[in-house]
């Protein structure tokens, strides 16, 4: 998923992190963080994503759709495939938070934005299937306008 966010960062906010990062001779993320500090400095704060289990316990199926859904974010911010970023789908508020909460409910996933478009939050069932790709990514358009 970082690769889609690099390339996500380059393309939309016009970053080089990418090849920032492909200059250090080590690979370690500090160096990597170094190298890529003042790319880092002009996206900083634009994009949060925070996976939250709070207290349900996670089963197989959770940890799968959990992973499922980063994954299909990742997708949706791909610059260069896909049916978000690279569709021309562009974020209507600068900074987004995206919230991910497990509940520990059945169901079908619920994604949702604030008024502002500033927040996303989906709450992932503890099971059901995860085959939910396309609920997330009809959610995640919800909060941009295609360009």
């Amino acid at each position: 998923m970082s690769v889609y966010l690099g390339k996500y960062f380059d393309k939309v906010y016009g970053t080089d992190i990418l090849n920032s990062a492909e200059k250090t001779s080590v690979n370690t993320s500090a160096e990597q963080k170094f190298a890529c500090a003042k790319e880092i400095s002009k996206i900083k704060g634009k994009l949060h994503i925070t996976l939250n289990a709070k207290d349900t316990k996670l089963t197989d199926n959770s940890y799968e759709l959990s992973m499922m859904t980063l994954t299909t974010i990742g997708e949706f911010l791909n610059p260069e495939r896909g049916v978000g970023v690279a569709a021309g789908w562009r974020a209507t508020a600068s900074k987004i938070s995206i919230n991910i909460n497990t509940l520990n409910k059945a169901g079908q996933p619920i994604v949702r934005w604030n008024k502002e478009l500033t927040s996303c939050t989906i709450d992932l069932p503890i099971v059901g299937d995860t085959n939910y790709s396309s609920i997330i990514i009809d959610g995640l358009k919800k909060g941009g306008k295609i360009k």
